[in-house]
């Protein structure tokens, strides 16, 4: 029998191979967020629950094998970035590593309380969404960091576009990781059996979770649009091929689709036939608008993937785009911890957001390998510069202002040393201060660039 370990070998050489992974795994989350939804609109079928609990068991199973099977592959193409010690990558990794083998743990010990005991222990969805959650906080965070540092070297609107869309999507992931660990730990109880109907928790208008709770909707609406943003201004390019009548509205369906949830929500545009059969279009209506962020993702990904077509077979950027492309699909997937706030039984949406975390590690370490790889191959930096398309320049920024930083940190630290030197020596002082460094520095930088 072939072991686990022999398994992930092909993974890391085909590319074949890891999209059927990622599109079987995409597909399993989907399902996941969707038959959560349902189950918290209060409909109970006895064979239907059986079915649930049966998809939550395999699910949950599969998860794990995808999760151990996606490090592997990421460790292996990132071995030499890890080396590198940039931006604590190699610490990130052994973090990222051990909160996923924890979370794994936790999915695997509530299947095994459905499977052994009917229940499970709310308990487990708090740590799971806490861990995940705070993991994404922290990543998303460096990641901002890291944007806005190339946006400053290099001043690209599309670089900007990214580093607002980042910075929304981790404040709403601190507005779901409150809203969520908030309700569960206060308000729902210790063990959830298998029950009818929701334990639907009122809001108060005016509370604090109220507050909370209109920062999350109005978070997962602007994070959305402003990477979505960021995506047109990478693929605009194709609307002189594709017309630009067909580009944008080619474009413009994921941005509808994933808004018109929010029109039917707030201005009641189907309560006439909700009234009429309240069951059947609720149930309809959840199913339709279930994989709203999932399709956006997609598209945020295709931009990435396009990209990555333009780049020589076997250079390891593409390998770098494509994590990149992988994390923000998962990223845009797995961020549904609302769905666990009914603790619905059993608890899908669980294996959903074991994922959350690890989606914002891949987009981290795929945008920043990507980064530093532009930045040492001359030969590919002139190629991406002189190319007419346009979707590269989005990675010949970040390269160029990462060369720069990495120039400007050498110079920094050879200054002090010959600082400290000539002091020591002829007891002078430089009369040049570091910014005085950085600037003259950036002037001859602009001065050697190739036109």
């Amino acid at each position: 029998m072939r072991s686990i370990k022999s398994i992930s070998v092909p993974i890391s050489n085909s590319r074949t191979m890891l999209f059927i992974i990622i599109s079987s795994l995409l597909t399993i989350l989907i399902i996941d967020t969707t038959l959560s939804k349902i189950s918290n609109l209060g409909i109970y079928v006895s064979s239907f629950a059986q079915m649930q609990l049966a998809f939550f068991t395999v699910a949950a199973l599969l998860a794990v094998l995808w999760q151990y099977l996606i490090l592997v592959y990421v460790k292996s193409k990132s071995k030499e970035i890890r080396s590198k010690r940039r931006l604590h990558v190699f610490t990130i990794h052994i973090v990222v590593t051990i909160a996923q083998y924890f979370i794994a743990s936790i999915v695997i010990v509530v299947a095994l309380q459905l499977a052994l005991a009917s229940h499970y222990s709310t308990i487990m969805l708090t740590i799971a969404t806490g861990i995940s959650y705070t993991l994404s906080i922290i990543v998303l965070g460096l990641l901002a960091q890291q944007f806005f540092s190339w946006f400053k070297s290099n001043r690209n609107s599309v670089v900007l576009s990214y580093a607002l869309s980042v910075v929304m999507i981790a404040a709403n992931a601190v507005f779901t990781l409150i809203l969520v660990v908030t309700i569960l730990s206060g308000s729902r109880p210790t063990d959830i059996f298998s029950h009818i109907g929701v334990d639907s928790l009122p809001i108060d208008p005016g509370s604090i979770l109220s507050y909370v709770n209109n920062a999350f909707f109005v978070s997962s609406l602007t994070s959305f649009m402003f990477t979505w943003i960021a995506t047109a201004l990478v693929l605009r390019h194709y609307s002189r091929t594709l017309g630009r009548v067909k580009f944008w509205v080619i474009l413009s369906l994921p941005l509808v689709y994933f808004i018109s949830q929010f029109l039917t929500l707030f201005l009641n545009l189907f309560a006439p036939l909700i009234q009429s059969n309240p069951v059947l279009f609720t149930t309809l209506l959840t199913i339709i608008f279930a994989s709203s962020q999932s399709v956006g993702g997609i598209l945020f990904a295709v931009a990435f993937w396009l990209v990555s077509k333009k780049i020589p077979k076997n250079n390891v950027l593409r390998d770098y785009i494509s994590i990149s492309a992988i994390g923000i699909i998962l990223l845009f997937t797995s961020n549904q911890a609302s769905v666990l706030v009914n603790v619905p039984y059993p608890p899908l949406g669980l294996v959903t957001i074991s994922f959350m975390g690890l989606s914002c590690y891949l987009v981290l370490l795929g945008l920043y390998s990507a980064a530093i790889s532009v930045s040492q191959d001359l030969k590919l930096r002139k190629s991406i510069r002189n190319s007419a398309e346009e979707q590269l320049r989005l990675f010949d920024s970040i390269g160029k202002a990462h060369m720069e930083q990495e120039i400007e940190r050498n110079v920094i630290n050879i200054t002090r040393e010959y600082k400290d030197t000539m002091i020591e020596e002829t007891g002078v002082y430089s009369s040049m201060t570091e910014d005085e460094v950085k600037q003259y520095l950036h002037v001859v930088l602009q001065e050697i660039e190739p036109k």
